[in-house]
């Protein structure tokens, strides 16, 4: 069974996942502005861990990557 919407932590992930059969969640809303938390939601439910955020370096260099992606793959004029 798939979890539709408002996973946007560790805590709704778990809480949404819990249930017998759910093995897929949608955290589309947590990811608004956040492209890190599947991957981050990902760890924090196989380790137990907290969701931790990465800091304002890190964010910088994600969205700086993505920017590149986006140039690469759409062109200088498109992207």
């Amino acid at each position: 069974m798939i979890v539709n919407g408002d996973i946007i932590d560790a805590k709704s992930a778990r809480g949404r996942l819990g249930a017998v059969g759910r093995r897929c969640g949608d955290d589309r809303r947590g990811a608004y502005g956040r492209p890190w938390i599947a991957a981050a939601l990902d760890r924090a439910l196989y380790t137990g861990d907290t969701l931790s955020e990465p800091n304002i370096a890190s964010r910088l260099g994600i969205a700086l990557e993505h920017f590149t992606d986006t140039l690469r793959f759409y062109g200088d004029t498109l992207a």
